[in-house]
């Protein structure tokens, strides 16, 4: 990885780049917490990644945290711009350079649905991170950061590997598509969704950018391929495929929210019977939304 020069982007008049560079590693050995003023623009980015470069590759990523998700998008341009990419080789789920956590942009309990883009990309960082492929920077807003994920373990069991040669069950791999969240559908173009038709399974999990296509010889995996949703024509052969998470509102085993959130509604009705009737009917209204949409939530 090359380190960026940074004096390409600091005023001659002012402290020089290599004794500043050396103050802040100084700063960081004595305490581990520096603050810095002032690194507004592309300076920022640049030295987060000199930062991210002197970290081991036990210690990463580094966490560039910013205010929103406008920024997120910029300052990991500019680091992509500073960390050069390291050689990935043929593995396409390789540790990127630089990784964006996205933000969702609307609750899970909202009357809006998330943009789906944007919660496949922010699974496949959470795979990726939990995996233990990180990159070696990771920038992520607040709003991203913050947000309560699905617990590591109920995470882990979710995600699996397929491999060429193995046997493969059909209807458990179906239902293990379903537990993750994909759709199925009669083409694959999208990622989260997968098909089946004799065969062939195609899948698309969203930590890749082609889909996959599992060709079988009776119960056996005779060949993984990843291929070109639009052409149908083979990109490369792999050795295997990772199946992960493609929503955050996934019933996990021993959750029950929809009878909890009945619970609740229920509870609210009995402390206000003797009440105002238009208290009874809002009461009685949330409880028929909760029923309708209790299906879509997780704990």
């Amino acid at each position: 990885m090359t380190i960026p020069d940074l004096s390409l982007l600091t005023p001659p008049e002012r402290l020089g780049v290599g004794p500043a560079l050396r103050q802040i590693e100084r700063a960081l050995g004595d305490s581990g917490v520096v603050e810095l003023y002032g690194a507004q623009g592309s300076l920022g980015p640049a030295i987060a990644a000199w930062l991210a470069g002197l970290a081991p590759p036990a210690a990463r990523p580094a966490v560039y945290l910013v205010a929103d998700e406008d920024a997120a998008e910029s300052r990991a341009a500019d680091l992509a711009f500073f960390l050069s990419a390291a050689a990935a080789g043929d593995d396409p789920v390789a540790p990127p350079a630089v990784l964006h956590l996205p933000a969702p942009d609307a609750s899970p309990y909202a009357e809006m649905q998330p943009d789906r883009r944007s919660i496949l990309r922010r699974m496949a960082a959470l795979f990726r991170l939990s995996q233990g492929l990180p990159p070696t920077a990771l920038v992520a807003s607040a709003s991203a950061l913050f947000r309560r994920v699905m617990p590591l373990g109920p995470f882990a069991d979710l995600c699996h590997v397929i491999r060429a040669g193995e046997t493969l069950n059909r209807e458990a791999t179906v239902a293990m598509l379903l537990a993750a969240g994909c759709t199925r559908a009669s083409v694959v173009e999208d990622a989260g969704t997968f098909a089946v038709r004799g065969a062939v399974i195609d899948l698309f999990p969203s930590v890749y950018r082609h889909p996959v296509r599992l060709e079988l010889f009776g119960d056996e995996i005779e060949s993984i391929r990843l291929y070109d949703a639009a052409t149908q024509r083979t990109l490369r052969a792999l050795d295997l495929v990772h199946v992960h998470p493609v929503r955050e509102t996934i019933l996990t085993a021993g959750a029950e929210p929809r009878a909890r959130l009945l619970a609740a509604a229920d509870a609210d009705a009995t402390s206000a019977v003797g009440g105002r009737p238009c208290e009874r009917r809002n009461r009685a209204a949330m409880r028929r939304r909760i029923e309708r949409r209790s299906g879509c939530i997780s704990a």
